[in-house]
């Protein structure tokens, strides 16, 4: 799993400002997700199982449904990941 997150190819949204204080994701071989820090990218990542990943972004989609989009807000981020995804 290591070398798979070492290779793989991370990104963060394009509404992450420049203060750092962002998450990256990669979409893994195996269908997983990674997820780490990146102000600290060999750091430690978390993986998370396809479902498990769905299962959360869902769910903080379902809290914003009633906020305004605007930039940054979660839902808007959780769609461009979730457009990002391979299929």
């Amino acid at each position: 799993m290591m070398d798979e997150l070492s290779r793989a190819g991370w990104f963060k949204s394009s509404y992450s400002e420049s203060s750092g204080a962002c998450v990256e994701v990669a979409w893994l071989p195996d269908g997983a997700v990674g997820v780490r820090d990146s102000k600290n990218q060999t750091g430690p990542a978390l993986v998370f199982a396809p479902a498990a990943w769905d299962a959360f972004t869902a769910a903080l989609t379902r809290v914003q449904l009633d906020a305004p989009a605007k930039k940054g807000n979660v839902r808007e981020l959780v769609q461009e990941q979730l457009q990002q995804r391979p299929n």
